[in-house]
């Protein structure tokens, strides 16, 4: 019953914020907590492409007791179309996920071992696209075309086709082919990224 569901979501979602609790630096426990009524909690299904939350309820008229409706009766696909997964998901970025701006300020000291008073702490503190450019290079997948493709979060400065820019640790400087961003599973080249985005450089070795 859709009152059964409710109950066993609501001690699933006490047990997550518990961990949070426990867990998390103790000035973000509450900004860190979820609760369905705010739309930082949805219920879906990522194999067939669905997914709810409250305030896409209220949105588009969608109810609980109907996505019920829909699953028991072996019409998920038609739930795909009324509560698109994407549109969900996206409403939960951007509306609970911290900004890089926000965001840095408080894990650079965490991620970063380096002088945080130093023009490249600052930088990346501040998420400054005129600052020195740090770029932390975290996956690295090879194209047949394009060769090594560098995925990674530019913390401060910007990325442009052409510029220098040294590994850390070593002495070589690599010169950038390309840059890109990411729409969704695509690469968009563009002329430069700045601090805060998620890039992807050809050219570092």
């Amino acid at each position: 019953t859709p009152e059964s569901l409710q109950s066993r979501f609501g001690a699933i979602i006490s047990e997550v914020n518990e961990l949070i609790r426990r867990m998390a630096p103790e000035e973000f426990v509450d900004e860190w907590s979820v609760d369905p009524r705010d739309g930082s909690v949805a219920f879906g299904s990522g194999y067939e492409n669905w997914a709810i939350s409250v305030p896409y309820m209220q949105r588009t008229g969608v109810k609980f007791p109907d996505i019920i409706e829909y699953v028991s009766t072996g019409r998920q696909k038609e739930i795909a179309q009324k509560a698109k997964i994407n549109d969900v998901i996206f409403d939960m970025v951007v509306r609970h996920l911290p900004s890089p701006a926000i965001a840095q300020k408080y894990r650079i000291p965490n991620i970063w071992r380096g002088d945080p008073a130093s023009p490249a702490g600052m930088a990346m503190a501040a998420t400054a696209a005129d600052g020195p450019t740090t770029f932390m290079v975290t996956d690295i997948t090879m194209d047949p075309n394009a060769g090594e493709i560098a995925t990674g979060r530019l913390f401060s400065g910007r990325l442009t086709k052409g510029m220098e820019l040294t590994v850390a640790g070593t002495k070589i400087k690599n010169r950038v082919q390309h840059v890109s961003l990411y729409m969704g599973p695509e690469r968009l080249m563009v002329e430069e990224a700045t601090a805060g985005n998620i890039a992807a450089v050809i050219g570092l070795s």
